[in-house]
């Protein structure tokens, strides 16, 4: 049975903006590497989200509403890797789905998603831990490019939920209060939206 997961941000709060004086403008970028895609369609593998926020001073919880920032909405199948990296936000860069097209001749992401496909021919446990490896390869490929064009990177985070052992990890993590990554603390939330 595939379900429907929705993967949503709370609680951000910037501590240090990067900024000698004053506000910036800070972007977070929001990356999903999950293994229900389609051979031939690599980016049917990842969702990736960039969200950004004006004015932003030391300190300051980001305006992200009562429901959260809902960054991942879909059906993952194994696992579901998660990434989230705050940075400074300049005017000439693209949101983060335009950097991973644009990389697609990269021969690290060829092999990622020539793995990730791979589960959908043979979905072993060879595959699935291929798979897995084939995320976090995708995850700092978006990492670097992030830090080449913004500069300043306030805070990087990295987890992964495996289907059977880990449930997808639904709930509220952590439980009580927030992580802290650098200059970045937030909070995230695994909700069942249907099954």
């Amino acid at each position: 049975l595939v379900v429907v997961l929705a993967v949503s941000l709370r609680e951000l709060t910037i501590h240090d903006n990067r900024k000698w004086f004053g506000e910036a403008d800070v972007r977070l970028d929001a990356l999903v590497v999950h293994g229900h895609g389609a051979v031939g369609e690599p980016d049917s593998f990842y969702t990736p989200q960039t969200f950004r926020f004006s004015r932003v001073g030391d300190e300051d919880p980001l305006p992200i509403g009562e429901s959260g920032l809902l960054f991942f909405y879909g059906r993952p199948l194994y696992f579901l890797d998660l990434f989230v990296t705050a940075s400074r936000s300049r005017d000439d860069s693209d949101d983060l789905s335009s950097y991973l097209a644009q990389g697609m001749g990269d021969p690290s992401l060829k092999d990622a998603f020539g793995d990730l496909a791979g589960l959908v021919a043979a979905p072993q446990v060879a595959a699935v831990t291929a798979a897995l490896k084939a995320a976090t390869r995708i995850g700092e490929f978006a990492y670097q490019v992030l830090r080449r064009v913004t500069g300043s990177t306030v805070g990087l985070f990295h987890t992964s939920w495996l289907e059977h052992r880990d449930g997808f990890g639904l709930g509220r993590h952590p439980e009580q209060g927030a992580f802290r990554v650098k200059d970045l603390s937030f909070a995230y939330e695994i909700t069942v939206e249907k099954e």
